[in-house]
């Protein structure tokens, strides 16, 4: 498994929008590797811990780790479209390279070019469509890798009529 640290410094340093680049987005952007990693390799990319929280999956794991490594991240607020503050994330320049596997590379590829033309809320929209998030209730933890197993056999069942 991939740390999510590497992860975001992968994103960071392949997502080509940099100022678009919120730490809500990449929350986003992670919680879709994940997912794709649960349906794709039977394991989500990162460890980390998914709830469904009020704006959709949520874990407070990818600000507190950007905050504790200030040799890898800033965190910046500007405006956001609606004229209120979003926390945009940058890669500093020496960052040390991300340690990553060829097939979360893939996963993270996939994710940063799917997303890459969706406005915020083409994305918001794209999230809530996943599996977990249609199948969970708000609050739950999402449990990718059994959920992933869930949509498998629902699609094959359909595949099967």
């Amino acid at each position: 498994m991939t740390t999510l640290l590497d992860v975001m410094v992968y994103i960071c340093q392949h997502y080509p929008r940099k100022d678009d680049l919120s730490t809500s987005r990449l929350t986003k952007m992670i919680y879709l590797a994940d997912w794709r990693g649960a349906i794709d390799l039977d394991r989500p990319v990162t460890n980390t811990v998914w709830l469904y929280g009020f704006y959709g999956p949520d874990t407070v794991n990818v600000v507190n780790a950007a905050r504790a490594n200030p040799s890898l991240f800033s965190v910046r607020l500007v405006p956001n479209a609606y004229s209120g503050p979003k926390e945009v994330i940058a890669l500093k320049p020496r960052a040390r390279p991300p340690q990553l596997g060829s097939e979360d590379r893939r996963i993270l590829d996939i994710v940063i070019h799917t997303t890459l033309n969706m406005n915020w809320a083409e994305l918001v929209r794209f999230v809530y469509s996943t599996y977990p998030m249609l199948s969970q209730q708000r609050g739950s933890v999402l449990p990718l890798r059994k959920l992933a197993r869930e949509y498998k056999k629902a699609k094959s069942d359909l595949v099967a009529l």
